[in-house]
């Protein structure tokens, strides 16, 4: 039997194999990471970096570190509910709700939601407002960027559901009904926002997502 150190020591239940764990990320490849997904999902210009931004759902706020740090863009702000994910060193990044961004109405030129839009929560005045909110602090002729994270396909339910237990089985299923209904109550409040003069762009995003940009008028 070989021995080898704390930090090398990772086996499998008959000892055949070993691998050293990854090193962590640093710093500077978190946010280019969180830079090139922002860039993949919303096809960002170089003009568009150069903007007032700001970031809702920002999360530990690497998308907003990068635009400060490596663009210069000290116009962009991140907002982030939990407190606990936002470091008093990241310049720019605040804790805030979604319901009530700490902004004055039309503030900024861009604001960016990924992964943000609450398709699980049941009232609807909240998941309205989650989207009147972005609305509310972008400029007029500014955009809105987010998107909505669209339901497997039945075939690919079946697929995930195979190999299952009962119990796994039923909680697919449930997330997955959940989902679908989330989806479909935000789509009158996107015809409402089309009706009231904003045109409404969309794509097919990564990992089955939908990407939304809504121009404000």
């Amino acid at each position: 039997m070989s021995w080898y150190s704390p930090v090398e020591f990772c086996y499998s239940l008959n000892m055949e194999t070993y691998q050293t764990p990854e090193a962590e990320p640093s710093e500077a490849e978190k946010m280019e990471k969180s830079f090139k997904s922002y860039l993949d999902y919303f096809s960002l210009t170089e003009e568009d970096l150069q903007k007032s931004i700001l970031d809702v759902g920002a999360g530990e706020g690497y998308f907003v570190q990068y635009l400060r740090k490596v663009i210069g863009n000290q116009q962009a702000f991140g907002v982030e509910y939990q407190a606990r994910k936002v470091n008093s060193s990241k310049e720019g990044v605040i804790v805030g709700s979604g319901l009530s961004l700490p902004f004055a109405d039309e503030s900024f030129e861009i604001v960016t939601a990924k992964n943000y839009l609450p398709m699980f929560i049941t009232d609807d005045q909240e998941r309205e407002g989650s989207l009147r909110e972005l609305l509310r602090v972008v400029k007029s002729g500014g955009r809105v960027m987010t998107d909505i994270a669209e339901p497997e396909t039945e075939e690919d339910l079946n697929e995930e559901l195979r190999g299952e237990s009962e119990l796994e089985q039923k909680k697919t299923i449930y997330w997955f009904n959940r989902l679908q209904e989330g989806v479909k109550k935000f789509e009158p409040f996107l015809q409402k926002i089309r009706e009231e003069g904003s045109l409404i762009d969309e794509k097919e995003g990564p990992r089955g997502s939908r990407v939304i940009i809504i121009h404000k008028p």
